[in-house]
This record gives C-alpha cells, sequence and structure tokens, in this order.
C-alpha cells in the first residue's frame, strides 16, 4: 500500500514500520481529502488539529482487496 500511496501526486507519505501511514495533502486541505473519503464510507484519522501535523491524515492498512478501494478513493479525492 505504501508504494502505491507513493506514487500519487499531491501528497508526500511517510515511512512507516507500523500497519499506520501518515501522509500530508499537497494540494488542497486534508478536511476535504477526509469528507470526501468518509462519504465514500472509507474512515480515516484526520491528524490536522496537532499542530506538527496539519494538513495530514492517517490510513490503516487493511487486507489487498480494502487497500485498493481506498487507493482508488484517495486518488478520486485529490483530484
Amino acid at each position: 500500500m505504501l508504494d502505491s500511496m507513493k506514487k500519487i501526486k499531491n501528497i508526500k507519505v511517510y515511512p512507516s514500520k507500523t500497519n499506520f501511514i501518515l501522509f500530508s495533502i499537497l494540494k488542497g486541505s486534508a478536511d476535504i481529502v477526509f469528507r470526501s473519503l468518509l462519504a465514500d464510507k472509507l474512515l480515516v484519522k484526520n491528524m490536522s488539529s496537532t499542530p506538527s501535523l496539519q494538513n495530514c491524515l492517517r490510513v490503516t492498512v487493511g487486507t489487498k482487496e480494502e487497500n485498493d478501494i481506498f487507493i482508488q478513493s484517495l486518488k478520486n479525492s485529490i483530484n
């Protein structure tokens, strides 16, 4: 999932050794992306209220099918 996310433009993916992936929205707003994902019934954690994580979201790695759905929804919400 990490490799797939790194290919998406306008986000920055941070290295992870856990089942969570932190990423920042480079173009646009994390709040808008959060709401778009939520509309697709995908729940991620909006980290923007933490001062050092402004415009960041955190996603939990799931099954391959869940990850594929997330990646497609994320791409749609960024564009």
